[in-house]
């Protein structure tokens, strides 16, 4: 097993557990608030230039409202933090976490609500979605992408809304069936901003669209059909800038390789910007808000990078990651199966890097991971040595959200009993890159704990 496949059979599956449980929703929506009428584009073969069939985007005050990750943890505000909690016994709810108080709460007005009944506004009752919410300023948006991977006997995706405290919880619109969102989300003061895929036959079209918050009316901006052998998924929504949207398209090639350009689209979808192109796994690449980041392996070494600012030219902050001071001693090679962007604080980057690995003699292995942040404008770098050790796996804290100087993290991922646990905790940005471990617990009625067997 590679050390790729070991971590996510390791990390990933255990946020998956989480994600499946939690990310589940009501059925028996009518889809008679609009629908996605079908996208358009050019058919797209192996050969073809990797530019998408585009429309212009309107806003500029677009930002993110829940990461484009492969399970977005939630979506936070300048107050706290929403996200979905699953119970054993079939449903989740959604719940707030306040930074202030340090509390976490489900979101329902209703102040003797036991939250284990469809009568609830946080309560999330499972059939078969993944679900995410996007915070805007005045309401909570629930996106729920349907498991049913491009079947037309799925129940279709859609997005419901309600007040900030749950108040007026309602449909705000449904997809056509066979349509799958991606995690992650743009909202502006008008606009929640979403990408997915529509699958049809062997003809595969993703696209980019958004939803009016008022009005509950669709308008597509980006398409772009795969009609390939074994076709997927080939657009992909990334991140916001101040001046357009951040977009990457995949093609494989006659040979297998898969061809990946990152660019930016202008608000007023008349121009592109190339930020970055690779082929294979070149580069593993992620946006902050300011800049395309992204590592770029070469043979015998890892340089971390940067494009940003009107030229968009390739700044080279660390030569070779390998070479920092900081890097653990490993017998493991630098590469994309064990280094990797998990995120970023401020100025810095960090990534996550698989340096010990190790069987007993039953043959089960372990994974120890740790993680560097290094400054985007200097390149110097500091270890984070704050870690939580579950399923045989020591791995760096995880970061739900960044307010201000406060980070809300995992401060406790175990395993007891056969059940998994995961408890928040608040902690400064100061003592996180300093690793220590000074974390101001969340209280909370809710806890996340999912049972293994």
């Amino acid at each position: 097993m590679s050390h790729d496949a070991a971590y996510k059979m390791r990390i990933l599956l255990l946020t998956a557990l989480f994600a499946l449980s939690a990310c589940t929703a009501q059925t028996g929506v009518p889809s008679d608030q609009g629908a996605l009428a079908g996208s358009s584009g050019s058919a797209f073969a192996a050969e073809t230039p990797q530019t998408a069939d585009l429309a212009p985007a309107r806003s500029s005050d677009y930002r993110v409202a829940a990461a484009f990750n492969v399970v977005t943890l939630g979506s936070g505000t300048s107050d706290g933090f929403y996200q979905i909690i699953p119970h054993e016994d079939g449903y989740a709810n959604l719940c707030f976490t306040n930074y202030a108080a340090a509390s976490r709460t489900c979101v329902c007005s209703a102040p003797t609500c036991a939250h284990n009944t469809p009568a609830c506004s946080s309560y999330i009752e499972t059939a078969g979605f993944s679900v995410f919410p996007a915070a805007c300023e005045d309401r909570i948006l629930l996106v729920f992408s349907s498991y049913g991977y491009g079947s037309a006997d799925s129940a279709p995706s859609r997005i419901e809304c309600m007040g900030l405290n749950g108040e007026n919880r309602r449909l705000l619109f449904t997809f056509d069936p066979g349509i799958t969102l991606n995690d992650g989300a743009l909202v502006s003061s008008d606009e929640i901003v979403l990408n997915g895929y529509q699958v049809s036959g062997s003809r595969v079209t993703s696209f980019i669209g958004a939803i009016g918050l008022d009005s509950g009316t669709y308008r597509e901006i980006a398409s772009l059909e795969n009609t390939s052998e074994n076709a997927r998924p080939n657009l992909f929504l990334r991140g916001v800038s101040s001046t357009g949207l951040i977009v990457k398209t995949m093609a494989a090639g006659e040979e297998g390789d898969v061809s990946s350009r990152v660019y930016e689209l202008s608000f007023d979808g008349r121009t592109e910007t190339e930020l970055l192109s690779f082929t294979g796994n070149a580069c593993y690449e992620e946006y902050n808000g300011k800049e395309l980041v992204y590592l770029r392996f070469g043979p015998d070494t890892i340089a971390l990078c940067k494009r940003t600012g009107a030229a968009q030219q390739e700044e080279v902050v660390v030569e070779n990651i390998g070479s920092l001071p900081c890097v653990r001693a490993t017998d493991l090679p630098y590469n994309q199966d064990n280094l990797y962007i998990a995120g970023f604080i401020g100025d810095y980057v960090l990534l996550n890097h698989l340096w010990d690995d190790r069987y007993d003699e039953y043959g089960n292995i372990s994974l120890r991971y740790t993680q560097y942040a290094v400054n985007l404008s200097d390149g110097t770098a500091r270890e984070i040595t704050l870690s939580n050790s579950t399923m045989a796996t020591q791995k760096p804290v995880a970061i739900m959200a960044e307010c201000g100087d406060t980070l809300l993290v995992y401060a406790v991922e175990e395993v007891a009993g056969g059940v998994a646990y995961r408890r928040p905790g608040l902690i400064t940005v100061q003592d996180y890159l300093n690793s220590v471990p000074a974390y101001r617990m969340v209280q909370s009625p809710v806890e996340e704990a999912i049972r293994l067997a």
